[in-house]
């Protein structure tokens, strides 16, 4: 008789708890998501760095620094500059020392990066800034181990420091410095058709707009030689000017025509 009378009870408190009004049921729920969210948990709310925080605790560091005390610099976040050579669509190769003619091929660190940077794609020839954590000396055989990287790879003994990025800031492109080369290398063809002999030093620098590099010197009783150059890497071309007591006494060109 007992079995029979508390079958109904169940069944009417299932039915009354099946009952609250649908309101009442979504408050409950919104209640329990925002109590376990990280916005109810100051520490997990303190942990998410944003895109700024995180950059301004990157170091800047070169090569040099980097290996000389790798070890002691694993995991930290790092920041460095320098041109992109293109391994495979993960890995890059990130030259930060320039050779003679705008040839960047020293000095390289390898980055794993599968983002894009604050412009877009990443191609070869880009001037980026890497904004990662430091993990530690590896060659690029190392990488093909870990299957980050695919395929045959010359020159895989030689460690290099290896940083995953974060973030990647282009600082330019190949085709934004080659046009940038030749406004500058056009403008020198005017600067160079302008100066005559005569002019004083003071004049042909005003003409210019900036100082030439003093390339030879040569004195006696009777007059003072001074020779200065202006030149250009990327595309080559220098413009020399030979001053005798600080008059224009000879100008010759290379690479401007």
């Amino acid at each position: 008789m007992l079995d029979k009378l508390r079958a109904p009870l169940s069944r009417r408190v299932l039915w009354t708890v099946a009952g609250i009004p649908l309101s009442l049921v979504a408050i409950l729920i919104l209640a329990l998501v925002f109590t376990g969210s990280d916005e109810a948990d100051p520490s997990v709310k303190k942990a998410v760095q944003s895109e700024a925080e995180y950059k301004n605790l990157c170091r800047e560091y070169t090569h040099e620094s980097i290996v000389r005390n790798a070890e002691s610099n694993k995991k930290n976040p790092i920041k460095f500059t320098g041109r992109v050579k293109k391994v495979s669509t993960r890995v890059y190769t990130v030259y930060t020392t320039a050779g003679e003619h705008d040839w960047w091929s020293d000095d390289p660190f390898y980055v794993k990066f599968s983002g894009s940077s604050n412009r877009g794609e990443i191609m070869d020839g880009d001037h980026i800034t890497v904004y990662g954590d430091f993990i530690g000396m590896k060659s690029l055989l190392d990488i093909v181990k870990e299957g980050i990287l695919f395929g045959v790879v010359f020159g895989t003994t030689n460690e290099s420091p290896y940083v995953t990025a974060k973030y990647v800031d282009l600082v330019s492109t190949k085709a934004e410095r080659d046009k940038q080369a030749e406004k500058e290398k056009q403008d020198m063809v005017v600067h160079f058709n302008a100066i005559t002999d005569g002019m004083s030093y003071a004049e042909v620098v005003k003409i210019i707009g900036s100082d030439g590099l003093l390339s030879s010197e040569s004195a006696n009783g009777y007059f003072n030689h001074k020779t200065y150059e202006w030149s250009s890497t990327s595309p080559y071309w220098s413009v020399t000017i030979t001053f005798s007591d600080n008059k224009v006494m000879n100008k010759i060109q290379y690479g401007l025509t």
